[in-house]
């Protein structure tokens, strides 16, 4: 798994998010992210940068959906 960045804006994520998902927001602010056949409920950051856990939960969201990067071709 690849490590985390310190700075992953949020703006971009949920756009990230709206793009190749389902993004709901409910009354009390949390947002329903369905990908795939997966949903989560998840609270938006209070700051402009995404924390470690939910680049780790959202990255774990992403993977099951089949949104995997591409590996490095090894150029054989």
């Amino acid at each position: 798994m690849q490590p985390t960045s310190g700075n992953v804006d949020w703006r971009q994520v949920l756009h990230l998010l709206e793009t190749v998902g389902t993004v709901v927001t409910q009354p009390n602010g949390k947002l329903r992210v369905t990908l795939g056949t997966e949903t989560e409920v998840i609270t938006p950051p209070r700051h402009k940068d995404v924390d470690t856990q939910l680049l780790v939960d959202l990255r774990r969201m992403l993977s099951d959906a089949g949104f995997r990067p591409e590996e490095p071709s090894t150029g054989t």
